[in-house]
């Protein structure tokens, strides 16, 4: 193999030409590694969050109520006071039906309506 004395003088020249680490320099570095890979896990954490928010956290206050989520929430015998918390404020619309009944409109005419009877929630439908 004539070529042999060559390839091992290629070799050892490549190996004189790589800089030694210590262990000092090493452990330095992978202490900057595991950094900068909590780092990244909690950018690609707040960019995940970023990409996906709930529909609730875009809606501002007064608009909580196209959040069909929030409708959701919805309980029986919920007061006035729950209710519009819930929506975003106070209804677009009141039809008062009787001296016990109202009806309250989000999205007046198209959205979504709840029945009062008595300052507390009867029954509704989603917009």
């Amino acid at each position: 193999m004539k070529h042999a004395p060559v390839v091992i003088a290629v070799a050892l020249a490549a190996l004189l030409l790589v800089p030694a680490i210590s262990p000092s320099q090493e452990s330095s570095l992978e202490d900057r590694v595991s950094n900068l890979e909590r780092r990244m896990s909690a950018v690609e954490k707040k960019l995940a969050a970023l990409a996906s928010p709930q529909p609730s956290e875009k809606l501002v206050f007064g608009e909580k109520w196209k959040d069909k989520a929030n409708w959701r929430k919805l309980r029986i015998w919920m007061t006035g006071e729950e209710v519009q918390e819930l929506m975003g404020g106070e209804p677009d619309n009141i039809a008062r039906i009787s001296e016990a009944l109202e009806v309250w409109r989000y999205g007046y005419p198209s959205g979504g309506s709840l029945n009062m009877r008595n300052g507390l929630l009867e029954s509704w439908s989603e917009p």
